[in-house]
This record gives C-alpha cells, structure tokens and sequence, in this order.
C-alpha cells in the first residue's frame, strides 16, 4: 500500500486497479466513481465495514484535506458520534464542498424533541419548572422550526429567535429560552441519547443573547410619585384582569405569586368583635407564601372593587393550566409597559417599607404587611397578638403608604389642572 501522492493519484487513475489505500492516513481509501478517483472512508459500523464517500479527488479534495477529513470523523467516531450518510453530508457542508445538507434526515422533528425533553423535565424536576419550561418552549417565534429535523436546526436558527426576543424588550424571556434551550441540547447530546437525536454536543456552550440597553428593568426603589402615576392611567391599556392585579399589588406591596393565587373566598369582610366597625380582610393561606405561614392584612377601601369583580374561585383568572394569571406575568407586564419607569414589583415592596419607615412607625412596622414577622420564633408579642388588635395595627401601617400615594397623587392633578 502505497502513501498517496499527486504522482500515486495520476498513476492509479490510468491504471485499471480498483482501490488503494493511504499508509499514511488509518482508512483512507481511494476508489474510482465514473472513472475519477474519490476518497471514501473505511470503518467499522455496528461490527461491519462501511465505506464513506468523502469527495472527489481534485474536483472537491486534495490529498491533505481529505486526510484531515477522515482523522476528524475518525475522531468523531471515537467521541461516540454515530457515522452515517446525513452526518457525513452535513460534514460536508461545514468543509463548504456542499451548500446545505442532501443526505435525508432520520432524526425526530425539533417538536418531538422538545416533547421529548419535557418528559425528562417533567420526571427529573419539579412542578413548577415543568410548567415553566412548557410555557417557554410554546414561544411562537420557535414555530417555524417545529417541522425540521432536530439536527438540522443551527446554533444560528436558534440564536436570531433568541435575539428578535430580545429586541421585542422581553430581555428577560430570551435569557430563560437561551438557557432552557441550552439545557434541552445538553440531554440530547447525552451519551444515553445521541444515537436518537444525533445532535452536537456542546453546540450551545455559553448560548445567551445580546444585551441591549434599555431592554432591562433597574431595580431602583419607586417614589409614591411613580407608584401614583401608574395608578392614575398609566394601566388603561392593559386587559381589565391585569390591571387589577396590578392595582392590588401597588396598594398592597404582597409578592407576584401571592397576588396571581389570590381567591375570592380569601377577602370577607369581617366585624370587630364589640364594635360596630368592620374591617376587611385579606386571609392568605401558607401554600400561596414564600414564608409558608398563615398571612392576613387588611384591604384598603380604594382596592375592594378588584375583589367584588369575581363571585368565586380565582381574583384573576385566566385560559391556563393553573386557571389563573401566572405569576411571571406581572414582572412581563412591568417590564414592557412600565420601562420607562423602571421598577420591578418587588421592588414595591422596598418602596412601602420605606414610606411606612418615613411615618415614624418603626423599622420593624413594614414586616407586618410583608410577611416577614408574623410567627417569628421568639417574638412573644407577635405570637399572642390578638387578630383585631393586629388588623388595626396593620390598618395604620398600610395607611401611611396609602396616604403617601395620594399625596402623591394630589400633586399630580393639581399640576396638571
């Protein structure tokens, strides 16, 4: 067996022998096909020999490059890279002897592939983030691509999506899709499932979109001047349901998923006992709380129309799986509608704290409304509060943020008048 060179190749070629091969190079072999000499790889697949055809001598490969074409497949093989006709041809593409891949593809579509991640999702993770995830492999802007095999779809496919996201000011959703994106491509590249999926592994390594200015909120702490002005018609474009869990957040400072979970039969309006005076009453049950404790406040007189909106079941439903709003949907809404702006709603919270701190209340006060300290281990008083002191003690705490929106609010009208 010779070391193939120019001369070798022009003398094989008016020779009538059938095939030589490369001393130099492990399987490289050179067959003629319609009289021209073409390199093929020898190899074994599933414990046979299989020839690949490479490219034609000359008209496609010189001699070096097709030896750096068949040391890399045989690395490939080596990695545990199952090699057929479509890896080859889609090897072919990325050494430019092809403008796109010719080869058939027998891999499952990218919608069954995202299903087929689910499933893992849904069997190796938790609840919520199987929803999560679902929510954001339904992106529409991933639709187009539900119909081609899964290892035909590009890092740049899947990047120019990521970054129309991006670009729509939903920053945050492309990072989330980036990221489970990443992780689905990781499973699928999988030793356990590369012979399914025939993916590249590590083809998102380090896979995020571009940051843009502007496209992110600041977490910076808004004034009652910025709470008011949202209050007063900055939410008339939003749907009747989002507008009043965002009043109710504004006015209460409770958490996103607190608010999305909240029921009708949550509020009631209750009596003091030996009074006429009635208070009403937000009681949250610890399963909607971060702090998994009971939590109750009262309501302030301007919010109770977000409550007598609904006779039952959910404050703010919605067409989901949960059948209420999600909670992520909140953080959405501020961040396209309230840009400009620039607050989170978490950072309502640090804001009500700060203007209840302002009324000389205390520095613990705020965490009665926040649910911070009810049932704190040691806090003798808290723990024997009775229900109806508490609630008047939370009227006077809520009040003062009330008061520091209308004021606020005050301003605002009379300015413009």
């Amino acid at each position: 067996m010779p070391r193939l060179t120019v001369a070798v190749m022009e003398g094989f070629q008016r020779s009538d022998s059938k095939k030589i091969s490369d001393t130099q190079q492990r399987g490289l072999v050179v067959r003629k096909k319609a009289g021209w000499p073409s390199f093929y790889l020898r190899t074994q697949v599933s414990g046979g020999d299989v020839l690949f055809l490479l490219g034609a001598w000359r008209r496609e490969l010189e001699i070096e490059e097709a030896r750096r074409f068949a040391s890399d497949l045989l690395y490939d093989l080596q990695r545990g890279v199952v090699l057929d006709l479509e890896y080859i041809a889609k090897k072919r593409v990325a050494l430019g002897l092809d403008s796109e891949v010719v080869a058939p593809s027998s891999r499952p579509l990218f919608m069954h592939a995202q299903l087929g991640y689910l499933e893992h999702v849904r069997a190796e993770r938790a609840p919520a983030t199987y929803s999560d995830y679902s929510r954001a492999l339904r992106e529409p802007l991933l639709e187009p691509l539900h119909d081609k095999p899964i290892d035909r779809v590009t890092r740049e496919d899947l990047a120019e999506i990521v970054d129309a996201i991006s670009k729509s000011c939903r920053q945050r959703s492309a990072e989330k899709l980036a990221v489970i994106l990443s992780g689905m491509w990781n499973w699928m590249s999988h030793d356990a499932n590369r012979r399914t999926y025939g993916v590249e592994a590590g083809m998102l390594h380090r896979f995020k979109p571009i940051k843009r200015k502007g496209t992110t909120i600041s977490k910076h702490e808004p004034s009652p001047d910025e709470i008011a002005a949202v209050l007063d018609g900055g939410l008339d474009g939003a749907s009747e349901t989002m507008r009043a869990a965002t009043t109710l957040l504004l006015l209460t400072g409770q958490r996103i998923t607190t608010i999305a979970t909240a029921r009708r039969e949550h509020f009631s309006v209750e009596r003091f006992p030996g009074s006429k005076r009635t208070v009403r009453v937000w009681r949250m049950p610890s399963e909607n709380l971060k702090s998994k404790r009971p939590h109750s406040m009262p309501i302030p007189d301007r919010a109770w129309w977000i409550v007598e909106r609904v006779k039952e079941g959910w404050l703010f439903p919605a067409d989901t799986p949960s059948g209420h709003i999600y909670p992520g949907s909140l953080t959405h809404l501020f961040g396209h509608r309230f840009l400009d702006l620039g607050f989170t709603p978490h950072s309502v919270r640090t804001a009500l704290a700060t203007a209840v701190r302002s009324a000389r209340l205390g520095r613990e006060a705020p965490k009665l409304i926040l649910d911070h300290a009810e049932g704190r281990a040691g806090d003798v008083t808290l723990q024997h509060y009775d229900f109806y002191e508490e609630m008047e003690e939370k009227e006077t705490i809520l009040n003062a943020w009330i008061t520091a929106i209308d004021k606020a609010m005050a301003c605002r009208r009379q300015s413009a008048a």
